[in-house]
């Protein structure tokens, strides 16, 4: 539901790389880590996620996360309802 709601921000006008911004470097300066993540840049904890399309869209897949610079594919999950997410693991190598 969270992306849903951000959609419906972008939707009414929110501009989306303010959007971005909002998830990434400012979160992370709110939560007092902006010395370590939030921009890309070199001296920080690479920490992102790639994809399959647009990130803000319903329909696109996280396929791969780095969380200070290891990498953890996402393989596609069959929709079985959020019981059957909870018996995998998060981050499959």
């Amino acid at each position: 539901q969270f992306r849903e709601n951000l959609k419906l921000a972008i939707d009414a006008g929110l501009d989306r790389d303010r959007a971005l911004r909002a998830l990434t470097i400012d979160a992370a300066a709110l939560l007092g880590a902006g010395d370590v993540v939030g921009p890309l840049e070199p001296g920080r904890a690479a920490t992102f996620a790639l994809f399959d399309g647009d990130p803000f869209a319903k329909e696109s897949h996280v396929r791969l996360m780095v969380v200070d610079g290891h990498r953890f594919p996402f393989k596609p999950t069959p929709k079985k309802g959020f019981a059957a997410t909870m018996r995998r693991p998060i981050f499959q190598a």
